[in-house]
């Protein structure tokens, strides 16, 4: 077994998928606890695998995880949530539901040990249409998150997708039998603290009873729209899970879409507007931040950026459809739609395979068979595609000039970028809280620099990490 210093530093020199074998030979051998307390070896496991993440080589990460599973089980304990953060998106990917279940296991096991972890899974479960592993997931950890006084919101977060699950199976019922059992959706959500009234159940009634070939009907939603908002955009949001079920999507997607694009309507519409072409038109501006709101603060949430992105589509094409805005607004929306979508695709190019159960939808009405097969395209080969590993440095800008000249090729026009940016799965950098000197941005730990001494000796294409600390005290300085 190599010597810890010989190893350190190797690793602090050299790329860490160089030496990516060494890294997995080291720790396939005994470490004396004086290692562990004099060396930093969390850094060292979670850098290699987010390198081979950033290369996409995923069985090399579960062969790693393994090991340590294996080798070194107190470190891996303390590092166990971000192999699981990473390889649930992974699996989802695989559909592979066996893993799934694994992990769900776990996280059950105790859900308020890693709850911001559990929930953000829980999101690539409900796009990914687990809908068992999320009912499994939300009856067993329910109570215990929300007695909790440490978790504020994350226990309704887990039950919402519950309701429109009893939803789905009520309408089903409904088509084939034409009878509605509603009365007891409350008893069957009891454990949930949902308390639903009459109303709720008319919009329900109202919406499986709904003639979308009526012209009456259509008519009669403009001025429910005007008489009391809240209760309309219940009764809507119901005819939306119709729409979008006659299209092969499950109630619950189609209900975390509608709840994602309602909290922009409710957000942007402070004042209220009696007309509905202005009260659901879309403000790129506004949208554009409504989406970088939903990326999250701590942890990344692109999950729902893509639903909500892409969900719009749908959205909006329904209310065309129900007349409730007009092709003017809904061309408007088209072109903001068009533009996001595919700058986003770029922006977010070596991680779009996570994002690919957009394609399990069916395409929406206003998009042509040709650019919705130009995408499918673009997501079924984007894991295989060869990804030079590079971190993402959010206060770096980007170079996409190099990334949209591939998708043009690729038929997928990209005209101008949006507001938001991808946020970084990887952690930047800690700043330290009273440098001497400050440095003109943020750099990765394992970004290569080059500095000069005092003295005038030059270290060339070093890891910033290695020469931080003599930057930081002014003894050198970045050329």
């Amino acid at each position: 077994m190599m010597d810890i210093k010989e190893f350190w530093e190797e690793y602090i020199n050299k790329d860490i998928l160089e030496i990516s074998d060494k890294v997995i030979e080291y720790f396939n051998g005994e470490i004396p606890e004086e290692v562990y307390e004099e060396y930093e070896l969390e850094e060292v496991v979670l850098e290699l695998k987010n390198a081979l993440e950033d290369v996409k080589r995923y069985e090399e990460v579960i062969a790693f995880e393994a090991l340590l599973k294996l080798k070194h089980p107190t470190l891996y304990e303390d590092l166990e949530i971000h192999f699981m953060e990473s390889l649930t998106e992974y699996y989802c990917y695989m559909k592979d539901k066996e893993k799934l279940s694994s992990y769900l296991e776990r996280y059950i096991e105790d859900p308020l040990k890693d709850i911001d972890y559990l929930l953000k899974s829980s999101r690539f479960l409900i796009f990914h249409n687990h809908s068992d592993l999320i009912e499994e997931l939300a009856r067993k950890s329910y109570r215990t998150i929300n007695d909790s006084s440490e978790v504020l919101g994350g226990a309704f977060e887990l039950a919402r997708p519950l309701l429109f699950i009893e939803l789905q199976k009520k309408y089903e019922h409904y088509l084939n039998s034409n009878e509605l059992t509603l009365e007891t959706l409350n008893q069957e959500l009891s454990e949930f603290d949902f308390n639903f009234t009459g109303d709720y159940f008319t919009h329900i009634a109202e919406a499986f009873q709904f003639d979308f070939d009526s012209k009456e009907a259509i008519t009669q939603l403009k001025i429910d729209f005007k008489k009391n908002r809240d209760r309309f955009l219940d009764k809507l949001g119901i005819l939306f899970h119709i729409y979008m079920y006659q299209r092969k999507v499950s109630f619950m997607i189609s209900g975390e879409i509608w709840n994602l694009i309602l909290g922009y309507w409710m957000e942007d519409n402070a004042k209220q507007k009696r007309d509905s072409n202005r009260f659901f038109a879309v403000k790129h501006k506004t949208f554009d931040r409504f989406l970088a709101g939903l990326s999250g603060m701590f942890m990344d949430y692109s999950v729902n950026i893509f639903a909500a992105l892409w969900g719009s589509c749908y959205i909006y094409d329904f209310l065309l459809l129900t007349e409730l805005i007009d092709k003017k607004t809904h061309q408007s929306f088209k072109s903001y739609y068009t533009d996001s979508k595919h700058t986003l695709m770029v922006n977010m190019k070596p991680l779009i395979w996570k994002y690919d159960y957009v394609m399990d939808w069916s395409k929406p009405e206003s998009v042509s068979e040709e650019d919705w097969e130009k995408e499918q395209k673009v997501f079924e080969n984007n894991f295989t595609q060869k990804t030079e590993r590079e971190p993402f440095i959010p206060s770096k800008e980007y170079d996409f000039t190099s990334l949209i000249d591939e998708d043009e090729k690729q038929g997928i026009e990209v005209e101008e970028t949006m507001s938001i940016q991808p946020k970084n799965r990887l952690e930047s950098p800690p700043i330290p809280k009273e440098p001497k000197v400050v440095l003109p941005r943020k750099f990765g730990r394992n970004e290569k620099v080059t500095v000069r001494y005092k003295d005038g000796t030059m270290k060339e294409n070093v890891k910033f990490k290695v020469v931080q600390k003599d930057l930081e005290k002014g003894d050198c300085e970045l050329v």
